[in-house]
């Protein structure tokens, strides 16, 4: 199945939709919402390598780090382990050759007669994947979907890869040229010197990487005004608002049991942030979530973060 046919397979009302943004801007909880509607598969981080699903084994991503950004070398090899993450490839043998005995075979007829209905069935895949932003041209082209981009505060954002201690420095950029003279030009300085400095700056690194991503997110708005580009402080303050628009506009039915799912998981009586070290924690209380980055960071950092976005930060936030 080459790239016209993958584009055939999901058009119409089998249109896929490609949830993406800024990491730590709620993509999970976006995703796992529009979930909730019968008509989507939901496809968890095809563009993160270490969130492999069971057949890694058979078909593994053709690429090691996170922001990836598809070139013509590696195209073909990219659509080969998407098709296979979407549920249309399933290399039976393959998995049987790895241990071929009675329950090994039983096991691969099981996964392979789940693919087989995936691919039978009318459904829409729902990509929920911030690490896919730098290749959203890509995927527009391959599979032509509803693409809503998730955006957040950059003290927000800042607050909460500090929390997590995770990476966001230039080697996620610096080694793809490609990207680099793309999309990054504007920020070859910055990353230079990040990757120059003798010890680590996190904050530094969380807000040129912020600064990065809303760049790219702004040429995207730019040339695409069909995206839907949404601010998750919005849906924080009104999920029962919010969520019915985002599922008229992608012609998914809002029932009264989706909107009460989604206001149960957005309650003010789950706590507000996510346990200590995690991630992916979906039920929050959505209104205290906004405002927490106040109490986590410090008056200087905040002052710089301010100082340091305000070349992108009015193009999606006021003072």
């Amino acid at each position: 199945m080459g790239d016209r046919e993958l584009l055939n397979r999901y058009s119409g009302a089998c249109r896929p939709i490609l949830v993406t943004g800024t990491n730590r801007s709620g993509t999970t909880w976006l995703g796992k919402m529009l979930d909730l509607a019968a008509e989507v598969l939901y496809v968890h981080e095809p563009f993160n390598p270490q969130a492999i699903p069971f057949t890694y084994h058979l078909v593994r991503p053709p690429f090691k780090g996170h922001f990836h950004y598809v070139t013509d070398s590696d195209r073909e090899a990219t659509t080969r382990y998407l098709k296979h993450r979407l549920g249309l490839f399933y290399p039976w043998w393959q998995d049987v050759k790895v241990r071929p005995d009675i329950k090994r075979g039983i096991g691969a007829t099981l996964r392979w007669q789940a693919y087989w209905k995936i691919h039978r069935s009318p459904c829409r895949p729902l990509i929920k994947d911030p690490l896919a932003l730098m290749s959203v041209e890509w995927l527009l082209e391959l599979l032509d979907p509803n693409v809503i981009i998730s955006v957040r505060h950059p003290a927000a954002y800042v607050s909460s890869i500090k929390r997590l201690n995770w990476d966001v420095g230039p080697k996620l950029f610096l080694p793809q040229p490609e990207l680099c003279e793309t999309y990054l030009q504007p920020f070859m300085d910055d990353l230079h010197a990040l990757a120059a400095s003798p010890e680590r700056d996190i904050v530094g690194e969380a807000i040129v990487a912020w600064r990065i991503f809303h760049h790219v997110i702004h040429l995207y708005q730019k040339a695409h005004p069909e995206f839907i580009v949404v601010r998750t402080e919005d849906l924080s303050r009104d999920p029962a608002g919010g969520y019915r628009n985002l599922f008229d506009r992608l012609a998914l039915p809002f029932t009264n049991d989706i909107r009460d799912r989604i206001l149960a998981y957005s309650s003010a009586n789950n706590p507000k942030e996510a346990g200590r070290g995690r991630a992916d924690q979906i039920a929050r209380d959505s209104r205290a979530t906004i405002s927490v980055w106040k109490q986590r960071l410090s008056p200087t950092e905040i002052d710089r973060i301010q100082r340091e976005t305000e070349d992108i930060a009015p193009l999606f936030y006021g003072d």
